[in-house]
């Protein structure tokens, strides 16, 4: 089935119980769609506080009296939309938040270094870790970290009798291991 403009997938039958394979973004896509994941509530109040470091450091840096009254102003303001649970705006806003802004950062990156070395042989060991980090970031081995969280916690599932609801073909397919908590189930 399906269209001459519209994909087959519209098409098919939408089930909440089994994720597709081939469901994933593009690979240009992936950064910034693990930026909107990553964005949780709690990971809403460690932004607030990364913030808050960063308006300091700026704070500190900057010589302009305007310039300063901009930086805390932005800074307060930030913590606040953050932290404050009244006015705290939803994560997932703020995913699309740091999504915008990990897109613009590229458009600032010549503004940013001014250092006049750009070689990062002459950088200083902090640099190096940075780097290093960035990209052993990517060389996390997803798949295998899904075949050990099925395993722990069909483990778990054994220990507390459940094992016999669950059907057996669920611990055959390949996984895809996106978990986060959902409530205490109290409202359900």
């Amino acid at each position: 089935m399906g269209g001459v403009f519209l994909e087959g997938n519209n098409f098919s039958p939408a089930d909440p119980f089994q994720t597709p394979q081939h469901i994933a973004p593009l690979w240009y896509f992936t950064p910034y769609y693990s930026i909107l994941r990553a964005t949780t509530s709690e990971f809403v109040i460690w932004l607030g506080l990364g913030a808050l470091f960063l308006g300091v450091l700026a704070y500190l840096r900057v010589r302009k009296r305007w310039a300063r009254f901009g930086v805390a102003l932005v800074t307060f303001i930030v913590f606040i939309l953050t932290t404050v649970p009244q006015v705290r705006l939803d994560p997932k806003l703020w995913g699309v938040i740091l999504m915008a802004l990990s897109t613009m950062v590229f458009a600032l990156l010549p503004w940013l270094d001014q250092s006049p070395v750009r070689s990062i042989r002459y950088r200083p060991g902090w640099h190096k870790v940075l780097v290093g980090v960035f990209v052993a970031a990517f060389l996390v081995p997803v798949h295998a970290l899904a075949v050990l969280f099925r395993a722990k916690l069909r483990a778990a599932l054994r220990q507390t009798g459940y094992t016999a609801e669950i059907p057996a073909a669920v611990w055959t397919k390949p996984w895809v291991v996106d978990c986060r908590g959902v409530g205490s189930g109290a409202a359900a």
